[in-house]
């Protein structure tokens, strides 16, 4: 009975895809193939390389057609999913900047002019805060120099010196965590400072010795333009297969198995996780966080904010 049961879901499955093949050779719409894709409930990747095992159904002719129609599909699959995240991401920025403009509004209004008994009244955190700050000044300088004018008038300004030894100690030391140590990376600058990583140096300059000068500077060298969005860094990324931990035998061939690779859902959590934070998109701080996410620093599924560990 077990087997009966089994061939005829076999059989079932063969007709319902013969009967997706025919309606895609018979459309002409991409659209219109794509919600044929969707109702046969098998992933467009499988019913492309599936074809190839029911092509004896078809005639060249046919063949010929579904190939064809669904190359053209695919293309327009591209780019209706390129338009979808970059609206999201578009979504999220003006999402996000809206709240900025109303949390420093709210701020600006507040009567005791005390940043941390409004940011307690207001459920806040000095991090969400300062992210707030970082959205509209990377988005609206009219407001952000309405900022810093209210906070130099009441000195409320962060203690800049300290802000920059505890920026020196973390670079030197990095963050320890359950017993194991994470260097400090390029994500940790984005949450701790708002100074661009060009003048970091030169701002560190009067508080740090020559030790921590280096560091600094090697840091700023090697972090160069990583707060400077770069879009053809993201679309190779995009399009780039990346395979981690592959093995090798004694001859030096991979052995089959070993490896890792990151998948298109994960490369794009990586990126979302950036732009949710405000973090510049490009090379280097995709590489940043992709190395946290391998190392299980951090995890989409419990947050999509940063925070200093």
């Amino acid at each position: 009975m077990p087997d009966n049961k089994y061939n005829y879901t076999r059989r079932d499955s063969n007709v319902k895809l013969k009967e997706c093949y025919k309606k895609i050779i018979n459309s002409n719409d991409p659209v219109e193939i794509e919600n044929i894709i969707k109702e046969s409930n098998y992933p467009y990747g499988q019913i492309k390389s599936n074809f190839y095992f029911y092509s004896k159904y078809f005639s060249k002719e046919e063949q010929d057609i579904f190939n064809n129609k669904f190359q053209k599909y695919l293309e327009y699959h591209k780019i209706i999913t390129k338009k979808n995240s970059k609206e999201r991401i578009e979504k999220i920025k003006q999402e996000r900047l809206q709240n900025a403009i109303n949390v420093l509004e709210l701020y600006f209004n507040n009567i005791d002019n005390d940043l941390n008994k409004f940011l307690t009244e207001n459920n806040l955190t000095k991090t969400s805060f300062d992210s707030y700050l970082k959205v509209v000044k990377n988005n609206n300088t009219e407001l952000y120099e309405k900022y810093i004018n209210h906070i130099n008038r009441i000195d409320e300004y962060n203690d800049i010196e300290l802000i920059i030894k505890q920026f020196a100690d973390k670079l030197e030391n990095g963050y320890v965590l359950n017993d194991k140590k994470r260097d400090f990376d390029v994500l940790d600058y984005f949450s701790l400072l708002n100074i661009p990583i060009k003048n970091i140096y030169k701002i560190s300059s009067p508080y740090l010795n020559q030790k921590q000068l280096l560091l600094v500077k090697k840091f700023m060298i090697n972090n160069q333009n990583s707060d400077v969005e770069n879009e053809s860094d993201i679309k190779v990324i995009r399009e780039e297969k990346r395979i981690f931990g592959l093995e090798y035998d004694k001859f030096g061939k991979i052995i089959e198995g070993s490896g890792r690779e990151i998948t298109k859902e994960e490369t794009e959590k990586i990126i979302n996780y950036l732009t949710d934070n405000e973090i510049p998109l490009n090379r280097k701080t995709y590489n940043a966080a992709l190395k946290r996410y391998l190392n299980n620093y951090i995890s989409f599924e419990e947050t999509k904010k940063l925070k200093l560990n």
